[in-house]
């Protein structure tokens, strides 16, 4: 059994070395240093905010639940190239 940060803040916390080894986050992560955390294994999807997330250890498979946090974060509208 993991930890989980649903619903949680964590703002301007140094967070840097930690491991995070199954745990679910659905947190916003403002101003929080997270350089040289390690995340694998981890549900990434509920996140908020990408930026503190530089230097941090993910999997291929989490790069896709990040995607999808960049797309919504961002509001981006994904379109097909008309042909």
């Amino acid at each position: 059994m993991g930890c989980s940060f649903k619903e949680a803040e964590i703002i301007g916390s140094d967070l840097r070395g930690a491991v995070f080894d199954d745990c679910t986050f659905a947190a916003d992560i403002k101003s929080t240093k997270m350089s040289s955390v390690d995340l694998r294994g981890s549900d990434l999807s509920g996140l908020s905010g990408l930026a503190p997330l530089h230097g941090t250890q993910v999997t291929e498979l989490q790069l896709r639940q990040l995607s999808e946090v960049m797309i919504r974060d961002l509001d981006l509208t994904i379109t097909e190239l008309p042909l």
